[in-house]
């Protein structure tokens, strides 16, 4: 009887905390379904796919009762900006109160709305009254430069916010919008949520290469805290570019090209093999370290892919540097464990999966100042569904 009683709370939901990742891309949609318990090890317990949402969940019936629901959508089909602003206030000895950041935050989104909203559109190829309003979080708060989680009570003569905002065309939101409708629900962008939790292990801007296909993402903050902008952009440019290079040199099968891809990386090749191969893919990745060395950013890029990538990290390319994410350093900030293996995963692939749950814990719109703003806002993206 102990030992049935061991495995039956094992295996009692009570004990454990479920989520549902849900990727949503142009071209395919994945849910990943996964729990921790007492020991916070995070257990995989299905993947699947489908190229809509209505044959991911038929009837739009989710499997899964009491779990966290997190909806991360593609660069592609969303878009984001960081407004900063800063306010000088009259008396740095009165305590800021939270209707004074509330107003100020509500004057900073009102000049730029409109703005922004016609920057999104473009960005998303749509009509700007097709251009929803589906996220908004404050990233940042701080009083003479001093961040805060909320900066009500505080001294200080300047105030600064960064708010961000994120958009999506209107049928991407007709797709997803039964989602929002969960009891346990956060949402959040692939390569955003990548950068927010990396953001936290630098004290300065850092940006995320998102490689995939038909086309790459490069995102980061490229101004002194705690006015972080963000850069967003594509890059005409594929994570299988290099399995292309394979298959143009020896024409072998796809089959061939990963195995071959693999031993390069395992350096199981003979050496005149290994130098003809490296030289291909550097020049077959010259528009894409082109891109990086011209873009705004400098400083740390974190290379995020589901394929391991073939150059050696960290690696220098003008003013950027290469580096690849740790996961265990984010799991351990968390208290959670981890183990590739057990997912059928490299690190990386596995870092990439699991950002927009890293995302969730490491979000602040719950604070009082994020539910405000919220409020605040929920207005904005009614009257963008109305229009």
């Amino acid at each position: 009887m102990p030992t049935f009683q061991k495995i039956r709370d094992a295996f009692s939901p009570k004990d454990k905390e479920r989520f549902l990742i849900v990727t949503v891309s142009a071209h395919e949609n994945e849910a990943m379904l996964f729990s921790f318990g007492e020991e916070k090890k995070l257990v995989l317990q299905r993947i699947w796919r489908a190229p809509t949402l209505e044959k991911l969940f038929p009837k739009y019936a989710l499997p899964v009762a009491h779990a966290h629901t997190i909806l991360a959508l593609h660069p592609e089909l969303s878009f984001t900006a960081t407004i900063p602003a800063s306010q000088v206030r009259e008396d740095k000895n009165v305590p800021v109160t939270f209707s004074e950041v509330d107003n100020f935050v509500g004057q900073a989104i009102g000049k730029v709305f409109t703005e922004v909203r016609k920057d999104a559109s473009h960005a998303l190829t749509t009509q700007e009254f097709d251009a929803i309003l589906i996220d908004s979080r404050i990233v940042r708060c701080a009083v003479d430069n001093k961040e805060l989680l909320d900066p009500a009570g505080a001294l200080g003569r300047t105030l600064h916010v960064a708010i961000e905002l994120t958009f999506t065309a209107r049928p991407t939101y007709e797709r997803v919008r039964f989602l929002f409708d969960r009891e346990k629900f956060f949402f959040t962008e692939t390569g955003k949520a990548s950068l927010h939790v990396l953001q936290r292990f630098s004290s300065s801007p850092v940006g995320v290469l998102l490689l995939d296909a038909p086309q790459s993402f490069l995102l980061g903050y490229h101004a002194p805290k705690p006015f972080f902008a963000m850069h967003y952009g594509a890059i005409p440019w594929a994570d299988t570019s290099f399995l292309e290079t394979i298959a143009i040199r020896w024409g072998v099968p796809p089959v061939a090209q990963y195995e071959l891809y693999d031993s390069y990386i395992r350096k199981e090749l003979s050496l005149p093999i290994l130098e003809e191969l490296e030289t291909a893919f550097l020049a077959r990745a010259k528009g894409l370290f082109h891109a990086v060395r011209t873009s705004r950013l400098q400083g740390k890029i974190y290379v995020l892919s589901r394929t391991l990538f073939p150059f050696a990290l960290p690696r220098k390319e003008g003013k950027c540097t290469f580096v690849a994410p740790s996961l265990r350093h984010v799991c351990e900030d968390l208290g959670f464990r981890v183990e590739p293996f057990e997912w059928r995963m490299e690190e990386g692939e596995l870092f990439v999966r699991l950002a927009p749950f890293f995302d969730f814990y490491y979000d602040k719109s719950e604070s009082a100042l994020g539910r405000g703003l919220r409020r605040r806002l929920h207005w904005l993206g009614a009257l963008s569904l109305r229009e």
